[in-house]
């Protein structure tokens, strides 16, 4: 019955509300005849039916689900579809099966767009929504036209309130249930008998249904059936002129019903009077609106999102009038909806600009659906802005465009920010270009670069590196940029000699930010190279850092270079040394009358060759030197020093040179000096090359001053001096190598700058700092630190000179210096044997079994070291001391295998006497002699050491409590009369201690009037004193005396 019939606003309500819903141009309530397809709501179509056999719907219907086709022209079934091919062309479609009471497939709710899409389960559940709302207004229709024939027979009445889908329940005026049919079954989940004779409030929940989702009713009472009768019932008018008495249609209310589970629903009621009575009865036509009610909420959540958009959403007509503003478009053109309804869309466009809009609106006349631009927008104030608009058509039911709906958005800042953006994208091209340039410019500086270069990135990448490392190592750059440093550990080990010590150098410094290091390397393959390993972190200028950059330079000339310089200065230095010992060794043989006395002319001249002979020394030296300090081959013997004690001898060394030319030396040295952790060879010569200058740069009757104080924990020395000063340029190079001040004076006196530059790296390799301030005309001030020693001083012996039947065995291929040797020893008492080659010497070791062999180093077919392991390995001379000589610098190897001395040649006399007899004296006892007469101290230790006593000496009583704390002598001789600390406080300091209270101590004075008054102090404190000057006798009965009652104890 509803096939043909007229448009009905119910229905174009529903595809209406879907078109605005999906933002789709075309939606039909279809119905599927058996060659048709006929539309009883048409939106966005002409025809009101097509066949059936071109129809989607035909598809749909057999479904129980929506039939979702996204892109017909993908889909073999619709691909070639009149409808897809031609107008309307469609390309999506969406319909969901409509079914009647019975189940029955009638139809579908459509919607179809021109392009493709997809649906969310969202929009699927709201098409399936609209769909029940359609059905209900079909099963509605067939409720109607059951009305209208119900005069015509009961049963037939009967019938259709049983097939509509409406739950119909009679019941009379106090509310009693008398009948229901089954689509009220349906809806309550009760069957008839179980309500029949039970009030309708069995079906209504106490609650507001108005007030929205019956899902958040929390109540579970019933409506009390007085109000529900006297809501529905009282609406009922009698309209006694119309036959049978019929009531007018009644008003339909909206309550909360409950089924029989419980489940709480929106149920829609009309009442109508069935029959007026008495007594009257009542008929209830009931329905489900959930779905429904789902859908107004959806609609008012629609309409909400309109409202509140942010953006501007305007109506207009075709002919550009505002016919509808939300806030959006308030906020945005500053316009209220007041104000711009029924005024021209023209307002909100510049004046220069007025067609903008006017031809969109002709494009959306014409059948376009949807356009979109930017333009310019015009505000109430008239202030521009940057709109994006999308204009889309408004159609009424019969699919005619009658107006536009435009959604504009204010894209002002978006075009400000897209501005600012181009302009950052542009300096940052022009920075980009610039970077690599430069990345191009410095790829050519690396590979242009001899050495081979890599640069690895904190997480241990390799980053880059450049051409030179490619061909030194064989390796492919793109093989390794990229891996990490420790996957290259096996190419590492084809490639370097010592590759675990070269990965550990690597590996432990990648994540080093500050240092810097240089390593010297060995390159196996492809080629054999000695290569310096230089590397550097490498920081960005805001701190952060970036890597390591590793530089291998190729050193393997230079390597060889300084080898064959060194064998070259080893040479030179042989070939110059040894006839220069044999010359210096004559020459002071002569001088000490060893052939007879000289006439003054003859001693004259050796002293000028003595000079000569001795510069020529200190120059070779100071060469081997510089040769050392170049190749980083001198070692220090750091050992605890006693700086006070290197500095005085420095000066007695100094005193006939400083007396000759009237100047005077001043000490200025602090008390209770710490020891310092320095080697005292070298630490002697700092100071002799210092104070040298001071005395050749000072005039006649000038002022030098050592000073020395602890300062910031290192200890200070300052040798100044009132000599001819230096510029600030000159000192800026004094330090250099080879450098001399431009003086007349420097002219004079000659020499090689070689001294300050010697003296600069000895500081240095002690881990101090030297540094001169000086004035032109002034003097100079030469200062240097030294760091402070830990341990205990070794302490300074006087050997004795003895004369024992000793024999001492001289092996030396040069003649001359072995005879010079001889000639020093035999003088000294010593018998001596002497042997030119190593195995003669070995030989005659094994037969004469010498007490001390002097044993040369640069020995013919066989060197000194391995005669010196010959003899180690015999048991007939391991424990024969054996002491090297040689022109080369002390390495310590001839230690290592057994040598307990290593003299540089030319030997100095007193050197080579002083050190064979403290060898050989090692036994005797310890004598400390306490005196600040130097004479005294020199004939007291002769003394001594000529009775075979080994002699300790200090200049004042604090040095000797220093030097005892240090080591204990076996006997002390202690002056009365000296500065600073005197004699008796040194004898009651030694007495207190209790590692010292036994110790035996002779006291001496000069002072005749002394001697009784200070006699009952020292035996107070168990001593004796002695008056000077001594007799050998009387100093050797008061020392055997001393040490027998000491043994005694």
């Amino acid at each position: 019955n509803i096939l043909d019939t007229a448009p009905e606003e119910r229905f174009d309500r529903i595809t209406r509300t879907a078109a605005r819903l999906f933002d789709v141009p075309i939606v039909l309530i279809s119905l599927v005849d058996a060659n048709r397809l006929w539309f009883k709501s048409c939106l966005g179509l002409l025809d009101i039916e097509i066949p059936r056999s071109i129809s989607f719907c035909a598809h749909a219907i057999q479904l129980d689900e929506p039939l979702v086709i996204p892109d017909a022209e993908a889909d073999p079934r619709f691909a070639d579809n009149q409808l897809v091919t031609g107008e309307p062309f469609i390309r999506f479609y969406a319909g969901q099966p409509l079914s009647g009471p019975d189940g029955r497939k009638l139809g579908t709710l459509c919607i179809m767009d021109r392009r493709s899409r997809h649906m969310s389960t969202t929009d699927l559940q709201a098409l399936k929504d609209l769909a029940v709302w359609a059905e209900n207004e079909l099963n509605s229709f067939e409720l109607s036209q059951a009305l209208l024939i119900k005069r015509e027979s009961k049963s037939r009445v009967r019938s259709i309130l049983d097939g509509i889908p409406d739950a119909i329940v009679t019941f009379d005026a106090q509310g009693v249930i008398e009948s229901l049919n089954p689509s009220a079954e349906r809806l309550f989940g009760y069957q008839g008998h179980e309500v029949i004779g039970k009030l309708l409030n069995l079906f209504i929940v106490n609650g507001n249904a108005a007030a929205g989702n019956a899902d958040t009713v929390a109540t579970t009472a019933n409506m009390p059936i007085e109000p529900l009768i006297s809501l529905l019932i009282p609406e009922l008018e009698i309209d006694h002129r119309r036959p049978n008495n019929h009531s007018t249609p009644a008003k339909r209310h909206e309550l909360l019903g409950r089924r029989r589970d419980g489940s709480v629903f929106n149920l829609e009621i009309g009442v109508s009077l069935m029959r007026q009575g008495p007594p009257p009865r009542f008929i209830g036509s009931m329905r489900d609106i959930s779905v429904r009610k789902r859908s107004e909420r959806a609609l008012y959540q629609l309409a909400s999102i309109v409202e509140f958009s942010h953006d501007a959403i305007i109506g207009q007509t075709l002919a550009g009038t505002i016919i509808s503003w939300n806030a959006g478009a308030e906020r945005m053109y500053g316009y209220t909806a007041h104000e711009a309804i029924g005024q021209p869309i023209s307002i909100l466009m510049p004046t220069e600009r007025p067609d903008d809009i006017d031809h969109i609106l002709e494009q959306i006349g014409a059948g376009h659906a949807v356009i979109r631009s930017e333009t310019v927008g015009r505000r109430k104030d008239g202030r521009l802005i940057d709109v994006a608009l999308t204009v889309s058509p408004v159609m009424d039911a019969a699919g005619k465009v009658i107006a536009a709906s435009t959604i504009a958005h204010d894209i002002t800042e978006l075009k400000r920010n897209e501005a600012q953006l181009r302009d950052t994208f542009e300096a940052l091209q022009r920075q980009y270009d610039a970077t690599e340039r430069a990345r191009t410019e410095s790829r050519a500086v690396l590979d242009a670069a001899s050495e081979a270069i890599v640069l690895v990135g904190p997480e241990q990448r390799l980053i880059s590196v450049n051409r030179r490392f490619v061909q030194d190592f064989g390796l492919e750059a793109d093989a390794v940029v990229g891996c990490r440093f420790d996957e290259l550990k096996q190419h590492l080990y084809q490639i370097f000699g010592d590759q675990q010590q070269l990965y550990q150098i690597i590996d432990g410094a990648l994540e080093d930010a500050t240092s810097q290091f240089t390593h010297i390397i060995s390159q196996q393959w492809p080629e054999l190279r000695k290569l310096e390993l230089f590397s550097t972190p490498v920081v960005h200028e805001n701190g952060s850092f970036l890597g390591r950059l590793y530089v291998f330079r190729d050193v393997t000339r230079e390597h060889e270079a300084d080898r064959m310089k060194s064998e070259f200065v080893s040479m030179v230095s042989h070939e110059l040394r040894t006839p220069l010992t044999s010359i210096k060794g004559y020459v002071d043989l002569l001088l000490d009358g060893e052939v007879g006395e000289l006439a003054d002319e003859q001693a004259h001249f050796l002293k000028i060759v003595k000079n000569n002979a001795d510069r020529l020394i200190r120059l070779i030296n100071d060469l081997l030197d510089v040769s050392r300090v170049e190749a980083g081959k001198i070692e220090l013997k750091l050992e605890p020093v006693h700086l006070a004690r290197a500095i005085r001898n420095v000066q007695t060394l100094f005193r006939p040179q400083l007396e000759a030319k009237r100047q005077h030396l001043t000490l200025d040295l602090a008390e209770q000096l710490p020891p310092v952790f320095a080697d005292v060879g070298r630490v002697t010569q700092i100071l002799t090359n210092l104070l040298s200058n001071a005395h050749k740069y000072t005039p006649e009757q000038g002022e030098i001053m050592v000073r020395a104080r602890l300062q910031d924990g290192v200890v200070r020395v300052d040798v100044q001096d009132t000599g001819i000063g230096l510029s600030p340029d000159e000192q800026q190079r004094i330090f250099d190598k080879f450098y001399r001040a431009k003086h007349q004076s420097t002219r004079e006196i000659g020499g090689t700058g070689l001294g300050l530059s010697i003296t600069e790296a000895l500081v240095r390799l002690h881990g101090g700092e030297i540094f001169v301030t000086s004035e032109p005309g002034r003097g100079s001030t030469f200062s240097f630190t030294l760091p402070v020693a830990d341990g205990e001083i070794k302490t300074e012996t006087h050997v004795p000179l003895v004369k024992p039947s000793g024999r001492i065995l001289v092996i030396d291929d040069d003649p001359d210096i072995a005879h010079l040797i001889q000639r020093y020893l035999e003088r000294a008492g010593y018998h001596v044997l002497i042997a030119h080659t190593a195995e003669e010497g070995v030989n005659m070791a094994q037969m004469e079994r010498p007490d001390l062999i002097t044993l040369d180093i640069m020995l013919p077919n066989v060197d000194g070291f391995t005669a010196l392991a010959w003899l180690k390995q015999d048991p007939r001379t391991t424990d024969i001391p054996v002491m090297l000589m040689s022109i080369l610098p002390d390495i310590g190897r001839g230690r290592l295998v057994g040598a307990v001395d290593y003299l540089i040649k030319p030997v100095h006399k007193h050197a080579l006497l002083n050190r064979i007899g403290q060898i050989l004296a090692d036994t005797r006892a310890n004598v400390l002699v306490v005196d600040d007469d130097q004479d005294v101290r020199e004939m007291l230790a002769q003394m001594l050491s000529q009775a075979g006593y080994r002699v300790i000496t200090a200049t004042d009583g604090s040095e000797a409590l220093d030097l005892v704390r240090h080591t204990l002598p076996q006997l002390a001789l202690v002056d009365v009369k000296m500065p600073h600390v005197d004699g008796i406080t040194v004898l009651r300091e030694l007495r207190a201690n209790e590692r010292t209270r036994d110790l035996p101590v002779i006291m001496m004075t000069a002072t005749p009037g002394s001697l009784e008054d200070s006699r009952q102090v020292v035996e107070a404190l168990g001593s004796t004193i002695l008056a000077k000057p001594l007799t050998p006798e009387e100093l050797a009965a008061a020392i055997t005396t001393g040490l027998h009652e000491r043994q005694m104890e």
